[in-house]
């Protein structure tokens, strides 16, 4: 089991940062810490989106994703 931390912007209500703990199927005993950092948020025909995502794995830069665009193509059909 692990534990989700979420830390929130006061001024801005939304989320700076996600924090937990990865830990392997077959090797339980060698967990990972994990911390996302979300930042330039947008709004995108109304939602907020985080344009900057940067990931570490104990403490090593794992991935740093920079989208330039989102868009959202949902079709819902009503009966």
């Amino acid at each position: 089991m692990t534990q989700t931390i979420f830390y929130v912007d006061q001024t801005t209500g939304l989320i700076d940062k996600i924090q937990f703990t990865n830990y392997a199927e077959n090797d339980p005993n060698s967990p990972q810490k994990v911390e996302v950092y979300l930042g330039s948020w947008q709004s995108v025909n109304g939602i907020s989106v985080p344009f900057h995502q940067t990931t570490y794995t104990d403490g090593n830069l794992e991935s740093d994703l920079v989208l330039s665009s989102v868009s959202f193509k949902v079709r819902l059909q009503c009966k």
